[in-house]
């Protein structure tokens, strides 16, 4: 079972994310996920004018797993609202 979750990332001018920015916007997100700090992989794309990442389950994850990867996302989104990605 899976289920695709909008991010909270808003696109356009003056929003979290601009459209000329979304292909930067998305390799941080990977590169950030993939880093030491998370360890993961999340697989994210951008699909009509937001941000969503979809979630697998599978039997050998519990329900903390999840809790995780939403924290996960959450402080990833976070970095990126700050504009911490163009660092």
């Amino acid at each position: 079972m899976f289920a695709n979750v909008r991010l909270p990332l808003t696109i356009g001018e003056g929003k979290d994310v601009e459209e000329k920015d979304m292909a930067e916007v998305l390799e941080y997100f990977f590169a950030t996920a993939a880093s030491p700090e998370f360890d993961t992989y999340l697989q994210t794309y951008v699909y009509k004018g937001s941000f969503w990442t979809r979630f697998c389950a599978q039997v050998y994850l519990g329900m903390e797993d999840f809790e995780w990867g939403a924290q996960t996302i959450l402080e990833i989104c976070k970095r990126i609202r700050e504009g911490r990605w163009t660092v």
